[in-house]
């Protein structure tokens, strides 16, 4: 093996580095997105500092990070969250890599509201809904 050890772990769960423009491009687009289904959230929509989620390499998940929850008994994927005030939910967010370019995918919906979900690709050419009518 060239005497260079290949550990599987650490090749196989590498971060890739997107580049940073690309990221900035989807982050804009995200912001977009929550602020179109925070809408009707007068509170929300009046803050001027509503302190966005930023997007980056860090967000990106491989798909095979897990944290066990011992109060649910399983396992869930490592994702990030976005509560928005007033909308008793908010965007479940997670960064991957489709086809050598950076997509985020991200589920948002409202608690009390029943199927309220949404399920959308963030590239760095906008959103797309995906799936909806969950949660």
């Amino acid at each position: 093996m060239n005497g260079k050890d290949f550990d599987m772990e650490t090749e196989c769960n590498a971060r890739p580095k997107f580049d940073p423009n690309d990221l900035k491009m989807i982050q804009e687009h995200f912001h977009n997105l929550i602020l179109e289904r925070a809408e009707s959230l007068d509170w929300f929509m009046a803050q001027e500092d509503k302190k966005l989620p930023t997007i980056t390499n860090e967000t990106w998940t491989n798909g095979t990070d897990s944290e066990w929850y011992p109060a649910r008994g399983t396992y869930e994927e490592k994702n990030h969250w976005y509560p928005v005030p007033g909308m008793y939910g908010g965007f479940k967010y997670w960064l991957i890599e489709k086809n050598g370019c950076p997509i985020l995918i991200t589920e948002s919906w409202c608690r009390v509201v029943g199927g309220s979900g949404q399920r959308h690709e963030v590239s760095v050419d906008g959103y797309v809904l995906m799936e909806e009518g969950f949660v």
